[in-house]
């Protein structure tokens, strides 16, 4: 299984396949904001919003307001989320990382640390 550490200095990516994202890392998802929603619920039996699995080496997440992020979301789009990794203190802010999402081409989703000088949504 491959940490969040990992997943950034070795530039990993996570794949997607029509409104399900699959990071190769197991975290807590906080939040998630996209295409101007924000997500801060992810219970398992909703009809819309958004829901997280936890597999034994990833983390799945299920954006059930979008059929197919790759052609809903243009190129320029990106998921914004907030996270902690497995194992590590929610209640600690100093674990909360903010990634940045990008649906590219075969699948891929590219991630990357969120510079401390973007704005998120609150």
């Amino acid at each position: 299984m491959k940490t969040l550490e990992e997943t950034l200095k070795n530039e990993s990516h996570g794949l997607c396949y029509g409104n399900r994202i699959m990071l190769p890392f197991k975290a807590v998802v906080l939040k998630i904001a996209v295409a101007g929603k924000l997500y801060t619920e992810f219970l398992p039996k909703i009809k819309n919003g958004a829901v997280v699995n936890h597999k034994d080496c990833m983390t799945e997440i299920y954006l059930l307001d979008f059929d197919d992020l790759y052609s809903d979301l243009s190129k320029y789009d990106l998921i914004k989320v907030v996270l902690v990794e497995d194992g590590k203190d929610v209640f600690d802010t100093n674990n909360h990382k903010r990634l940045d999402l990008r649906i590219g081409e075969k699948h891929k989703v590219i991630i990357e640390q969120m510079s401390d000088d973007v704005l998120f949504q609150e």
